[in-house]
């Protein structure tokens, strides 16, 4: 600290230092009515006698669920049937889940005490919503409580590269205004009241900045290069068929790369670019049903384990063709069999698809 001349400390470092007791006071105040601050308020109730749920996404993997149900609404359905405590996330993308099926359905048993969940997200990018409810041993699903939809973000960076440029004044009032409308990539981009030489002068560097980098990507190896791609950019009368595209200086040349000395190319000029795309899709049959629980259910002449409760829930791969599947299910004794029988046929009249290890570089313009 900084002291004058009239200050102890300028003439004896040893002096005591006295405490402001008017700081000391103060300190003493506020730390008691701190103490007391809670004085005389209620402890916070365990629930609010409303069932609801609420699904937040975490990340494009994950999404987290708490849900706050009273115990009077989880008796009554008990009494309808209900055993097994679950959460289903549905995905439900651009449908009505009220008369429409979800595209897909993940479903999760839970305990009775938990109050939340982390759910692994199938499909980034999509819209999902969550359900807590009960299950019974004739498969019947009694919804406790339903969230609102939730969007969880893509796991890809966006391609939403749109910059716009405003010059707004300090004092302007900004609630209930539009400056600027984006627009989707692809589309010409508006004028836009306030753009400036400056702001036009950015995106062509912009633009001449990235021609240069996707050209330079392209040709970084002539060895990757397609004809195609030959065809429209290292042919010099192909480039020079361009308006205000010069053509390429040959004289750098071979076969580790192309001096980009040479090449120039238009901030509106955009070179083909390779891009990868992949599909998986398939189907898969679940049979679910309940027995007594020391009966013996064969599916297909294949044991399956049943639940405490005498509940079983089977799935298996649903390929192309007729399934015959014979259930039966036998008495602990012996002497009661109970049996059914389905038979299903499924058809894939067209498919095109690959995995993504087997995805392939597909140029476009």
């Amino acid at each position: 600290p900084l002291t004058d001349a009239t200050s102890p400390l300028a003439t004896d470092p040893d002096a005591p230092v006295k405490k402001d007791p008017t700081f000391s006071n103060r300190s003493s105040l506020d730390m008691a009515t701190l103490a007391t601050v809670d004085d005389g308020l209620p402890e916070l109730p365990d629930g609010y006698d409303e069932s609801r749920i609420v699904l937040m996404p975490r990340d494009p993997q994950w999404a987290y669920a708490y849900w706050d149900v009273p115990n009077a609404h989880k008796e009554e359905l008990r009494s309808q049937g209900g055993r097994d405590l679950a959460l289903r996330l549905y995905d439900a993308s651009d449908v009505d889940l009220n008369v429409q099926s979800a595209h897909s359905m993940q479903q999760y048993y839970t305990d009775e005490m938990a109050r939340s969940w982390y759910l692994p997200i199938p499909v980034s990018d999509r819209d999902y919503i969550a359900e807590l409810g009960y299950l019974t041993p004739d498969g019947r699903w009694l919804v406790l409580a339903r969230s609102a939809p939730a969007h969880i973000p893509p796991v890809f960076p966006s391609d939403w590269i749109e910059d716009q440029f405003l010059t707004l004044d300090w004092t302007e009032d900004l609630r209930g205004q539009t400056f600027a409308t984006l627009i989707p990539p692809g589309m010409a981009r508006p004028t836009v009241a306030g753009d400036s030489p400056i702001h036009d002068a950015i995106f062509a560097r912009a633009g001449e900045t990235n021609a240069l980098r996707v050209a330079g990507s392209l040709f970084g190896s002539m060895q990757q290069v397609p004809a195609s791609a030959l065809s429209s950019f290292a042919i010099p009368s192909g480039l020079t068929e361009l308006p205000g595209v010069p053509a390429p200086n040959f004289s750098g040349l071979n076969m580790s790369g192309l001096n980009m000395s040479g090449v120039g190319f238009s901030a509106d000029f955009v070179p083909p670019r390779p891009r990868q795309f992949w599909l998986v899709a398939d189907a898969e049959l679940i049979v679910y049903g309940a027995t007594e629980p020391d009966a013996t259910v064969t599916i297909g002449g294949k044991n399956i384990e049943l639940s405490p409760d005498g509940t079983f829930r089977f799935h298996m791969s649903f390929q192309d063709g007729e399934l015959d599947f014979p259930i039966q299910a036998v008495a602990s004794d012996g002497e009661q069999t109970r049996e059914v029988e389905m038979d299903f046929t499924r058809e894939t009249p067209q498919r095109n698809t690959n995995t993504k290890d087997e995805a392939d570089l597909e140029w476009f313009e």
